[in-house]
């Protein structure tokens, strides 16, 4: 076995079920490196799922519904600081929120986002983090 990669593991946290699905094909699929991909629909099942497991990269959207992308952001960090986020939003940030964000984000993605742009944004972290 000496030589095999685990697999990345991937939290995606999006209260529409169609982001979370197209994210789950999109990292899945045979022509990407091996990505075991868990699923949230909320910040508060996100946020136990982060407490249970150990992630290598979560995708959180910024407007959820209880609990704002930032404080999901904020309230991860403080659980795993060596984690890397990428926030996800389907509209532009007022300028507070994404100060918040972006001081604490490893990257962004805006939607509508194209299958490459999910697999081109989780490349370059991972192999920032290599």
């Amino acid at each position: 076995m000496t030589g095999m990669r685990r697999p990345t593991r991937v939290l995606v946290i999006d209260s529409e079920d169609i982001v979370l699905n197209s994210v789950v094909r999109a990292l899945e699929d045979n022509k990407h490196p091996a990505c075991e991909v868990t699923t949230a629909n909320s910040a508060v099942d996100g946020l136990k799922l982060v407490r249970e497991k150990i992630f290598d990269v979560i995708l959180i959207d910024v407007s959820l519904p209880g609990v704002n992308g930032a404080e999901l952001l904020r309230r991860i960090k403080s659980t795993n600081p060596s984690i890397y986020v990428i926030v996800m939003t389907g509209y532009t940030l007022d300028k507070a929120l994404l100060t918040e964000v972006s001081k604490n984000a490893d990257g962004f993605l805006l939607k509508p986002f194209t299958i490459g742009e999910i697999k081109s944004a989780l490349s370059s972290i991972l192999k920032s983090s290599a």
